[in-house]
């Protein structure tokens, strides 16, 4: 029997990147559209088709297997369902963008292929109703769009459930901190929000929708927490797909190991990377039971360009945009991977031969690629080209960590004792007072600590303003842990500005010798506080040591940060570099010692 196939084109009055994000996020929209939740089974080891199931009412349900989407960002997506009963044994399903001068021209096309004749009519009111259905929210996405509007596919409305006097009471407590619109909003989200979107909430995603600043949202999120409104997870990550592949409570019971069927790929989390904290209503406020509407559509993935399948046998074409910088080309449960390494001098085409012994990268012009996927022997196989950074919408754990508000209200928020959990980048600050051992003899025991207790309040509100956290201190020392080198830097520029405009007010004046160092390290539980052990810690108290005081000393791992030498610029100081042998390493190591222009205007400026 031929299926039964339909087609039809629709014009829409923006570009396609304007309605892709809500017309390829197929779980969002078609929730929505009011369909039932889907249960999935995982893949067969090594395979990528999936059980799935649905009640309609009663006993009623419908099976089937359901194949990975394949897809172009901007351009085009398809899925195939394969039945498992009833009157349908196939349905394929796809959407197509071609760009007008206008706008853009949506394709909407299917093949239905009926278990048995009789079966025709409810093949084809099956796909006129996906026809319909589908035009009609791109409609109404497309003028949402235009007009500047909310994205239609994200349904806000009162939910049953919700405790609003407990939520409200909470709230209004919270707003009296400074906090009041993103408290504001966060209430609102929690009232209005379906399921999924409560259940799963990002607070740097939602405060790019609110338009809020970043921090103030976080913040708003840690103290709704601590005042049990909220609860947070910490979600281990798979790095392929990047869905969440594990979840606890604390991280007292995090397990860095992960596996993901699908990806068919075992992994280790790193703090700063694949572990992400995320969070959902308290159930004493609202119950909330996130469910799966559709888990493979393009909006699930949204650091991937394209997911294709090529036959067996068979050869792929596609176009596909790349933007100038790094990517990954791999196989969807295979092992075969390749970096794509952006280069103006590149090709514009890429051949790639599916399988072993292929290229382990390839360079690219940013810009359309065409790609040629050959697959010469073997079964179908399916290939992914997707981007090889994060993005930057998840509060890490290592960023969290590393910021002292959550470490202010979450104390006990430590590893399990002997645990060890890596971090690929971590910026560090030590500190010291310059002369402190003759300060203690000279004005006595009471006024010096009374002097390191005041120098102590500068250096915590500029580690707090400048978004990291005092690890810990060590006599008048001060360790300072940072997810971003520049923020780092900042911080000891701004600590010698504020001992600088202290000192004019004391009898007692200090100078503070600075060290900063970038680099991986290892998360642990030391006497239960989250603290940091490696080489990078090591090298960044040796890197403290080489300050004179009144400057910083800086790695390369710090220096050569672009955004580091932006901020060193902008304060206009002076620098030298130099190398220096330091304990515990077989080989100079090249350091930057900067001198702020505030210390240098000051007198503080020492030399060799």
């Amino acid at each position: 029997m031929e299926p039964l196939r339909l087609s039809r084109d629709f014009e829409l009055d923006v570009p396609v990147q304007s309605v892709w994000p809500a017309l390829a996020y197929t779980d969002r929209l078609n929730r929505s559209l009011g369909l039932p939740p889907v249960k999935y089974t995982a893949p067969a080891p090594g395979g990528v088709v999936r059980g799935a199931n649905i009640r309609l009412f009663g006993p009623l349900s419908v099976s089937w297997d359901e194949h990975p989407f394949d897809w172009v960002e901007n351009e085009r997506y398809e899925i195939l369902r394969v039945y498992k009963g009833g009157p349908l044994k196939r349905f394929l399903g796809r959407v197509q963008f071609a760009p007008r001068a206008a706008g853009c021209l949506m394709t909407l096309s299917t093949e239905v292929l009926p278990r048995w004749r009789i079966g025709k009519p409810l093949g084809r009111r099956f796909a006129e109703g996906f026809v319909s259905m589908f035009a009609e929210t791109a409609r109404r996405v497309a003028a949402a769009k235009k007009a500047g509007g909310p994205d239609p596919t994200i349904v806000l409305k009162p939910r049953a459930g919700v405790d609003r006097e407990r939520l409200r009471e909470g709230a209004r407590r919270l707003s009296l901190d400074g906090l009041a619109e993103p408290i504001r909003l966060l209430v609102e989200h929690i009232e209005t929000a379906d399921d999924v979107e409560a259940g799963l909430m990002r607070p740097f995603a939602l405060a790019d929708h609110w338009k809020l600043d970043r921090l103030e949202t976080l913040t708003a999120f840690l103290r709704a927490t601590k005042a049990g409104l909220l609860d947070l997870r910490w979600e281990l990550l798979c790095p392929n797909c990047r869905v969440a592949k594990g979840s606890v409570a604390s991280l007292r019971s995090f397990h860095a190991e992960g596996r993901c069927d699908f990806c068919n790929v075992s992994f280790t989390g790193s703090l700063d990377e694949n572990v992400e904290l995320r969070f959902s209503p308290n159930p004493s406020v609202r119950e909330v039971r996130p469910g799966e509407f559709c888990i493979g559509g393009p909006g699930k993935t949204p650091h991937r360009r394209a997911q294709l399948r090529v036959d067996g046998g068979g050869r792929r074409e596609a176009g596909v945009e790349l933007t100038a910088e790094r990517h990954v080309m791999r196989g969807l449960v295979t092992k075969q991977r390749v970096t794509l390494v952006p280069d103006q001098a590149g090709p514009a085409a890429l051949t790639l031969p599916l399988g072993e012994g292929g290229p382990s990268e390839l360079r690219f012009k940013p810009g359309r690629v065409s790609l040629s996927l050959e697959n010469a022997g073997g079964p179908e196989t399916w290939t992914v080209v997707e981007t090889e950074a994060w993005g930057d919408k998840a509060v890490t754990a290592a960023f969290v960590t590393s910021y002292q508000e959550f470490r202010d209200l979450f104390s006990s928020e430590v590893l399990a004792p002997g645990a060890e959990v890596s971090i690929r980048s971590l910026a560090l600050v030590f500190t010291d007072l310059k002369g402190s051992t003759a300060m203690y003899e000279r004005v006595g025991d009471a006024r010096a600590y009374a002097v390191v207790r005041d120098h102590f309040e500068v250096l915590f509100e500029v580690v707090k303003r400048r978004r990291g956290a005092v690890v810990k201190t060590i006599g008048d020392a001060v360790m300072a842990a940072f997810s971003s080198p520049s923020d780092a830097v900042a911080a000891a520029l701004d600590m010698h500005a504020g001992l600088l405009a202290r000192n004019e007010d004391m009898a007692e004046p200090v100078i503070l010798k600075v060290g900063v160092h970038a680099g991986p390290a290892i998360a642990i539980n030391s006497e239960g506080v989250l603290d940091y052990f490696g080489t990078t810690v090591n090298l960044a108290a040796r890197v403290q040591n080489e300050s004179r005081g009144g400057d910083l000393v800086l790695s390369s791992g710090a220096f050569e940060d672009p955004r580091c030498r932006e901020v060193l610029k902008s304060d206009g100081g002076e620098s030298e570099e130099f190398e220096v042998l330091v304990r515990g390493l077989s080989k100079p190591v090249r350091l930057l010692r900067f001198w702020p222009k505030a210390c240098l205007e000051a007198g503080l400026r020492e030399e060799s």
